[in-house]
C-alpha cells in the first residue's frame, strides 16, 4: 500500500505505511530505502537523511541509496555530509553518472567550482543523456564565468528536457552573458511558460521581453 501511495505521489500516506513496514521489518533494505525517498519528497529532510543512512547501512553496496542520501543532504544544506555520501557512491559505482553528479552538487555548494566542474564533466562523460548533469555543468560554468563554455551543455539539457523551467532559465543566462539577447529572451520566455522560478520572469522583463511576444 505504501508503494501504491508513492506511485500516486501521495508521499505523506506513503511514508505512514512504509514507516509501519519498516517498524515491523527493520532489516529489509527496500522498504527503508523507499521510506527515505518518500520522506524526502514530503519535505522531511532530516528524517529522510536518517532513514536513507539506515538503508545504506543495510545494503553496503547500494549506490542508489548513497546517491539519494547525497541529494537529501544537499537539499538540507549539509554539504560536507553530502560529499561524503557522494564519495561513497562513486567508490562503489565509479561509472555511475548520478553519483558524480551529486558529488558535483556538494562541491559546488561548498564553493569549490573547479572541482564541481570536473565532477559534472565526469557525470556527463559517463552518461551523455543525463540532463541534470548537463544542466548542473552548465550552471557551474556560469558560476565560474565561463559563459560560452556553458551554452552547449545547457542547450543539450534543454533539448532533453524542454519543460524544465530552471534549465531554460540557466540557458537564458548563458545566452545573455554571450550577447545573444533574442535567444536569451526566448529561453527566459520558455522558462516562464514551463513554470520556472520567479527569476525567469524578472529576467524576461529586464530584457524587454513579454510572455506572449514571440517576435
Amino acid at each position: 500500500k505504501g508503494e501504491a501511495f508513492f506511485e500516486d505521489g501521495d508521499f505523506t500516506s506513503a511514508s505512514r505505511y512504509l514507516g509501519a513496514e519498516v517498524e515491523q521489518h527493520p532489516d529489509r533494505f527496500y522498504p527503508s530505502y523507499l521510506l527515505g525517498i518518500s520522506l524526502w519528497k514530503d519535505g522531511k529532510l532530516d528524517e529522510a537523511a536518517a532513514t536513507l543512512s539506515g538503508a545504506a547501512a543495510l545494503d553496503t553496496k547500494s549506490v542508489k541509496a548513497r546517491v539519494n542520501l547525497g541529494r537529501v543532504l544537499n537539499d538540507a544544506g549539509r554539504f560536507e555530509e553530502a560529499l561524503q555520501a557522494a564519495d561513497e557512491a562513486v567508490a562503489l559505482g565509479p561509472d555511475d553518472s548520478p553519483a558524480h553528479n551529486v558529488r558535483g552538487r556538494a562541491l559546488l555548494n561548498q564553493g569549490r567550482k573547479d572541482e564541481a566542474i570536473a565532477a559534472f564533466t565526469t557525470a556527463v562523460e559517463k552518461d551523455a543523456s543525463n540532463a541534470h548533469a548537463l544542466n548542473n555543468l552548465g550552471y557551474a560554468l556560469i558560476q565560474a564565468g565561463r559563459f560560452a563554455d556553458a551554452v552547449p551543455y545547457l542547450e543539450e539539457a534543454v533539448r532533453l528536457k524542454p519543460d524544465a523551467g530552471h534549465f531554460q532559465n540557466n540557458l537564458g543566462m548563458a545566452y545573455e552573458r554571450t550577447a545573444q539577447k533574442e535567444r536569451a529572451i526566448a529561453a527566459y520566455r520558455a522558462a516562464v511558460k514551463a513554470g520556472g522560478s520567479d527569476a525567469a520572469g524578472r529576467n524576461l522583463s529586464r530584457l524587454g521581453g513579454t510572455i506572449d511576444d514571440e517576435n
